[in-house]
């Protein structure tokens, strides 16, 4: 069940606070008509198991905030993909070959499995 959404903004937005959405469960839940994962700076969803959408394992982050994408990518991702996103003048260009030394991106099967349920997550 979705929390307060409204409340949990408000609070945030009262205290200069990032909000991260932690939608593990929540695929496809609203509140308010408005999705969850739509509130926040970023949005996490796993793909594990039994949840709405399940790519057998693995997750995504979704977000529309740059500098917090630069971030996440080098958590998930090094070298190639990093060098081709980050820009080279950006202060995290440095990083880019080597991340944070992890490899914590979703599996590129798994990530096709939830690609193609995504349009079907409605009706689920």
């Amino acid at each position: 069940m979705p929390q307060d959404m409204d409340a949990l903004t408000a609070f945030a937005g009262r205290h200069g606070l990032m909000l991260l959405e932690d939608g593990s469960h929540a695929h496809g839940a609203t509140w308010n008509s408005r999705p969850v994962g739509s509130f926040g700076h970023a949005a996490a969803f796993s793909l594990n198991g039994p949840k709405p959408l399940s790519a057998g394992e693995g997750g995504l982050v979704a977000t529309d905030d740059t500098e917090l994408y630069y971030r996440v990518l080098l958590h998930g991702q090094y070298n190639k993909r990093c060098r081709n996103e980050i820009p080279a003048d950006h202060r995290l260009a440095p990083y880019a070959v080597t991340g944070m030394g992890l490899k914590l991106r979703i599996h590129p099967l798994a990530a096709a499995l939830a690609h193609t349920q995504l349009p079907r997550l409605e009706g689920y």
